[in-house]
């Protein structure tokens, strides 16, 4: 090989001292961070409610409300939370 030809792989081949740019992080789960719409929750609680077990569709709100202290509940569940004993 001719001192030329050393001299060109040379500066191809990266050395010890190349930066590496660090790998990108992966994005967040998408269950990392609980829904607040409450969605399925609510139509949990709708269905129990539909069945006639109010107090286990007030538990679950509870619950919900617990984790969810400043989210909007919607108007048809607002007199469930209202009304804890009705």
């Amino acid at each position: 090989m001719s001192a030329r030809a050393a001299g060109a792989m040379q500066e191809v081949a990266p050395t010890a001292a190349t930066p590496v740019a660090p790998a990108a992080s992966p994005a967040p789960a998408a269950v990392a961070t609980p829904p607040t719409d409450g969605g399925a929750t609510f139509d949990q609680i709708r269905r129990l409610l539909a069945e006639h077990r109010r107090n286990t569709a007030r538990a679950i709100l509870k619950r919900w409300r617990d984790t969810h202290p400043d989210a909007p509940l919607p108007a048809d569940l607002k007199a469930l939370e209202a009304n804890p004993r009705d």
